[in-house]
């Protein structure tokens, strides 16, 4: 890659929020930071011209506010959530993959596995005993659902496996300093 952009929806010098991307090998000599307002049309334009690709990993969504206004709903809608689990990792490396095999299109599922709430509490618990991680949570009725991800797996690509995919996510916040007392 030539050149990376992130485009953050706050301005670009807010250094101790973005410090992390200027961690990234290259980032010195090859990360630019722009301020774009993603909400109104045409004020992307710019900030994308002469990109040969674009990955939009988050964004607000429009109507999200209207829908948790309500805490009883909101209340609902987060317990009946399923755990799709995926690494940041997995994430963006499948969205390369995907824009550099000139044979992909569509959309592609990005999801390593579903699993149980507490299934995945039980596993963290016994993994990172030094944490506070409830070994159960109160238990509600709800449809088991698979997600088809064979379209990425037809393109070679292989997801991290759980313990890994939390594994890093512990070491990272390690890192941060965020778990300094555990």
């Amino acid at each position: 890659m030539l050149r990376l952009k992130a485009v953050e929806n706050e301005a670009p010098g807010n250094h101790a929020k973005l410090k992390h991307l200027w961690q990234l090998e290259g980032a010195k000599e090859r990360l630019e930071l722009v301020k774009a307002e993603l909400m109104e049309e045409g004020k992307f334009d710019d900030t994308v011209m002469g990109c040969d690709g674009v990955f939009h990993m988050a964004t607000p969504v429009i109507g999200v506010v209207g829908l948790t206004s309500d805490p009883k709903v909101r209340r609902r809608d987060l317990k009946s959530m399923g755990g799709w689990l995926t690494s940041i990792d997995d994430v963006a490396l499948c969205h390369i993959r995907v824009y550099e095999d000139p044979n992909t299109h569509g959309r592609y599922l990005c999801s390593s596995v579903v699993l149980d709430n507490n299934d995945l509490v039980s596993m963290l618990a016994k993994r990172y005993p030094s944490l506070p991680i409830p070994e159960r949570f109160e238990l509600f009725v709800r449809p088991h659902y698979d997600l088809d991800t064979s379209k990425l797996h037809s393109l070679g690509f292989k997801f991290k496996g759980i313990e890994e995919m939390f594994d890093d996510w512990v070491a990272s916040l390690r890192e941060q300093g965020h778990l300094d007392s555990y």
